[in-house]
């Protein structure tokens, strides 16, 4: 839900983000290298600082087929056995991100931004309550716990996504 919530319950960054770069296709596997420095430009210096790429392992996996002119990788960095920065930005992984089999028009599907503008906050605390009569033919006792969170986007300006164009 932080990442790809519609609004119930609550809106995730991909919906609350300000800045979109709508890509020319309408799946994701029309991803191009001049897409992640189109988002990118997106953000004002300030919010740049901190910034990262955020997307499911499977996009990462379009994204490192994606080459240059001179049949080369240049939107990443090699320094080990994985690339540390994807367009000259570290990226994350998340699983909650659209995956591949996700693809549609007009979808969201990878996050650029510093995650510390979005506020994830808890009301109230953990509640617990335990039940009076326990299970007779299993003895044991069932407890219910709840804790009720929120997560907002404080400043959407500071978030780019890509996502997929409505129609071609």
């Amino acid at each position: 839900q932080g990442f790809a919530g519609t609004g119930s319950p609550w809106t995730g960054a991909l919906s609350a983000a300000s800045n979109t770069h709508t890509m020319t296709g309408t799946t994701f596997a029309s991803l191009a290298f001049t897409d992640f420095n189109t988002a990118a430009s997106k953000l004002k210096s300030a919010s740049l600082v901190g910034a990262k790429w955020y997307m499911h392992r499977t996009i990462l996996a379009l994204a490192k087929n994606l080459k240059g002119s001179t049949n080369d990788h240049p939107l990443f960095q090699f320094g080990g056995p994985e690339p540390s920065s994807l367009a000259g930005y570290p990226y994350r992984l998340a699983e909650q991100m659209p995956t591949t089999s996700d693809t549609a028009a007009a979808t969201a599907f990878i996050l650029f931004g510093n995650l510390k503008n979005v506020y994830v906050g808890t009301k109230g605390g953990l509640s617990m309550k335990m039940s009076d009569i326990p299970l007779i033919n299993t003895d044991q006792t069932v407890m219910y716990f709840r804790q009720r969170m929120a997560i907002k986007v404080a400043l959407g300006a500071a978030l780019a996504v890509i996502k997929t164009a409505a129609s071609s």
